[in-house]
Formats: structure tokens, sequence, C-alpha cells
């Protein structure tokens, strides 16, 4: 049995059953030395870092295995990258989930995006993730982006990849609000929210592998 996020609240879908339990590996980003955006008197990486272990406390419920794994600082970024993707190899995993937060000079940018390297199926996993977090708050749905190997982010979503014994493993940075906007910091940083999220997350993952073929929108079913 597996249970989908619909307004506010669990339900169960019937018609899916887990096959095997997946695993996510959830990289916190950024590092506790450099800690991305701070707005708000919040700061990017302790927000992710508990909202991580959210999703662990509630991924077993979804039927997915989860660890967290964090960034120790090094003066050279790619090296920084590289060694936390390194001991996720390890946990063999079957996908990666980098979270972090967007941040904008403009206060009203907003929105939930999901970022990847357009391989690997793993634009239509962020597709899902959007689906569902945009569908719980209420927020716009920015899709998935592919991210050139150069551009901002782009280190996360082509580091793992470029392992050949791992190039199979989809990897979606996941930037659901934007910190600097006042009203989604209000909905996502709350304690509540901050645990819609995690569910919203593992909701999208849920429905994304146990139906690859066509996109399964619980609240669109016909009564």
């Amino acid at each position: 049995m597996v249970f989908f996020i619909i307004g506010g609240r669990m339900k169960k879908s019937l018609k899916m059953k887990v096959l095997k339990k997946q695993r996510i590996a959830v990289l916190v980003g950024h590092n506790s030395k450099k800690t991305g955006v701070f707005s708000g008197g919040i700061r990017e990486w302790n927000y992710n870092r508990d909202l991580a272990k959210e999703i662990c406390t509630h991924s077993r419920t979804f039927g997915i295995l989860s660890r967290v794994f964090y960034r120790t600082y090094d003066q050279e970024i790619s090296r920084e990258i590289g060694n936390a993707y390194r001991e996720i190899a390890a946990y063999n995993p079957d996908m990666v989930l980098d979270l972090h937060c967007n941040g904008f000079i403009d206060p009203g940018a907003n929105g939930c995006e999901m970022l990847t390297n357009g391989g690997h199926e793993s634009t239509r996993i962020g597709e899902s993730l959007c689906d569902y977090i945009t569908h719980e708050f209420g927020t716009k749905n920015r899709g998935a982006k592919i991210l050139g190997r150069h551009e901002n982010g782009g280190l996360s979503v082509y580091a793992y990849s470029d392992t050949p014994a791992c190039a199979h493993i989809p990897i979606i940075v996941c930037e659901p609000f934007f910190l600097t906007n006042p009203k989604e910091r209000e909905m996502f940083c709350s304690e509540s929210g901050r645990i819609r999220l995690a569910r919203a997350i593992l909701s999208g993952a849920a429905c994304y592998w146990h139906d690859r073929k066509k996109r399964i929108l619980p609240w669109d079913h016909k009564k």
C-alpha cells in the first residue's frame, strides 16, 4: 500500500502496490560554513538539514528508504561536491535529491522548480516532484529545467553521472520555493510546512516510481 498526499492529508492509493523499496540519497546542499541563501533570519543550509531529517523520518511510510548526506567545506567546490558523491555512490541509491532553496533580489520571485541534467528520467521525476509540491502548497509550478554543465548548479547534476558505474542514477536539484519571498518563506519554513514539504516530495517520488509510463495525479482521478 502506498500513501499519497492530497490536500494536506494522507490517503491510500488502492491501485499502487510497493514492489520493492527504492532508495533516495538526500544531499543537503551547500555546507555548514557556506550556507547558501540567507533571508528572514533563516539560512538555506539549516532549513534543508531539518528538511532532510523529515524526509528520512517519513520515507518508509511511502515504501522508500533514505539516508542523509552532507558536503564538507573545501576551498575547491568541485572537490567538495565530488567527495560527497563518492560517499553517496557507496549507498547505491535509485535517486539523488540535492536539497536547496531558491533566492533572488526581487522578493516577488516565487515558485517551485527542479534542476536536472536531462538524462536518465531525471526530468520526469523532477516534473512529478513539482506537481506534488505545487498542488500541496498552491504555488507556481516552474517545472523541471535542464542545466548546462557550466551553469549554476551544474556541478551537482553532472558530478554523479560522470562516474561510469553510477551514470544511470537520476540527480535532481530540488528548489521547492524562494527563501527570499516572504509569503513562501512563511508557508514552507514553519514546522508543519516542512513536514508537508517532506511528504509532498516523497509522494512525487513514489508516484513516479510506481507508474513510469504515465504521470498519475491522484487529485485528477474521477470518482
